[in-house]
């Protein structure tokens, strides 16, 4: 059996980064039976910094833009 709980810790050395708030923008809409969402994750990078670790030496991942689309038919 193999406790893979044990890879979440790491040791290293006494670093502090310093936190700066993540934003991301939410749109959602609803045409008729149709429903449109767009996110753009992490939308404020470069703002306060160019970048943002939550390990030392693991970079989160940059911006991103998401969207999707749902309908429902009627029958």
């Amino acid at each position: 059996m193999i406790c893979r709980g044990l890879g979440q810790f790491y040791n290293g050395k006494d670093i502090t980064f310093s936190s700066y708030p993540i934003g991301t923008v939410f749109l959602k809409g609803t045409i008729k039976q149709t429903n449109l969402f767009v996110e753009y994750d992490y939308a404020n990078r470069g703002v306060f910094s160019n970048g943002y670790y939550t390990v030392n030496r693991y970079p989160q991942q940059d911006r991103a833009l998401k969207f999707g689309v749902s309908w429902m038919f009627y029958q």
